[in-house]
């Protein structure tokens, strides 16, 4: 159940939100429609963002990490050496970056994880498989360079949120199955899409694929649900929302989860809705993210006392 005081944040501040996404999916030109896109999410900003900050001890900004792309660093409190998190942001491939992101980067970090925001390419600019081949490399890059930063490459996690779940479980799939790189011991999603031919078509997609997006909906590193064996993924993590509009879809991974034999954990948080963790005005966020540390915790042997 939601508490009096998340609801009331989603009764001042849900038709707000209704209101900038009420043309969201008003089809004009393909620059248009990123403009709008990206104008809408910047908006929404103003309620993911606190005043008072998550402390750490060290936030490096647009650290090179390839020829690429850049990245925020954030570095917990402690000597270290500390587990890694990856995370992989959300925006439906078009929008955000680190900095739209630097709540979520700066709560895992005072939860004693360095974590990695990467600033991977976007669409329709550059379309898949851009931000795929951005998300490899940085993973590719932390087994050398997370050092540098207090992190242990021995222990790490990747994430990420809404379209930045789903492309998180393809990263660590690709890495498993064609190079046998398993670097991750553990692969969490937050409202993630994982099946992209399953949901309502839209120009969103059209803009992350191009002109073969009828192929490309099926392809696993688009849906990673797609032809998924046991052996390509860590153990897991989903988290989603009742009220979350992606919550089926999330349902439908764990099924496909289950019938494999890969080993998760599902949470579904009554009345919540999408993205419900990067509001830290709601008392579910906090919810949310006890659980997601709780299990990188168990899945890292990261003991609770590195919290500070």
């Amino acid at each position: 159940m939601l508490s009096d005081n998340d609801l009331a944040f989603y009764a001042a501040v849900g038709p707000k939100m209704a209101a900038l996404q009420a043309n969201l999916f008003h089809d004009t030109t393909m620059a248009e429609n990123a403009q709008r896109y990206r104008a809408m999410i910047e908006s929404l900003d103003e309620f993911k963002h606190s005043p008072e900050s998550p402390s750490v001890h060290a936030l490096h900004e647009g650290v090179q990490i390839t020829p690429e792309i850049t990245a925020d660093i954030a570095i917990p409190h402690g000597k270290g050496p500390f587990p890694v998190i990856l995370h992989v942001h959300g925006n439906a491939f078009i929008g955000g970056d680190p900095a739209s992101f630097r709540r979520t980067t700066l709560d895992f970090a005072h939860a004693g994880f360095v974590t990695v925001m990467p600033d991977y390419r976007l669409a329709p600019e550059h379309p898949f498989p851009a931000a795929f081949d951005d998300m490899i490399a940085a993973a590719e890059w932390l087994a050398q360079g997370i050092g540098e930063y207090r992190g242990d490459p021995g222990r790490m996690l990747i994430t990420g949120n809404s379209s930045g779940a789903g492309l998180a479980f393809a990263v660590v799939r690709a890495l498993r199955e064609y190079t046998g790189h398993h670097a991750f011991r553990a692969v969490a999603g937050f409202d993630g899409h994982y099946d992209r031919a399953a949901e309502p078509k839209s120009w969103l997609q059209n803009a992350y694929l191009g002109a073969q997006v009828e192929k490309l909906l099926a392809d696993p590193r688009v849906s990673p649900n797609v032809g998924l064996e046991r052996h390509m993924l860590p153990p897991c993590l989903l988290t989603t929302g009742a009220g979350d509009f992606a919550c089926p879809n999330t349902l439908d991974f764990a099924q496909t989860l289950t019938k494999t034999g890969v080993r998760y954990e599902l949470h579904v948080f009554e009345g919540a809705r999408h993205d419900a963790m990067r509001y830290p005005h709601l008392d579910v966020s906090r919810r949310i993210l006890d659980t997601f540390f709780s299990f990188a915790r168990e899945v890292l042997n990261t003991p609770a006392e590195t919290e500070k």
